[in-house]
């Protein structure tokens, strides 16, 4: 059997604060939006790329995924689908396995100073 893996890798800002929710059994995650500037200067554009984070690691950050802040991440892009009124609908959110705050945040965000943030966890 062919195994195969897609990896997803997102540098941008948080275009809100993160979601944390729990699933029916407890286990915790959040969720966020990264936005990205892409495509040549004469043609850019902003791409909105949806990602979430599971377990301990999605509690010990949610309070840090503000709004504004500069960020890395990367992971498997995971499509889902499903049926409302009628209609299929579709997503694609990216399972964050590395996060990385990175410099340039807006002032009082933490990040200002050009240096990665580091956040302890488990």
């Amino acid at each position: 059997m062919a195994y195969g893996y897609i990896q997803t890798t997102v540098l941008g800002r948080l275009a809100a604060d993160a979601d944390l929710a729990f699933t029916g059994e407890g286990t915790p995650y959040a969720k966020f939006r990264v936005l990205a500037n892409v495509g040549p200067k004469d043609k850019e554009r902003v791409e909105s790329v949806s990602c979430v984070i599971w377990g301990k690691r999605a509690e010990a950050l949610a309070k840090h995924l503000t709004k504004g802040k500069a960020l890395l991440v990367t992971g498997e892009p995971v499509s889902s689908s499903w049926e409302k009124d009628g209609a299929k609908h579709y997503k694609t959110e990216v399972r964050v396995d590395t996060l990385t705050f990175v410099g340039g945040g807006k002032p009082g965000n933490g990040d200002a100073a050009g240096e990665p943030e580091t956040v302890e966890y488990e």
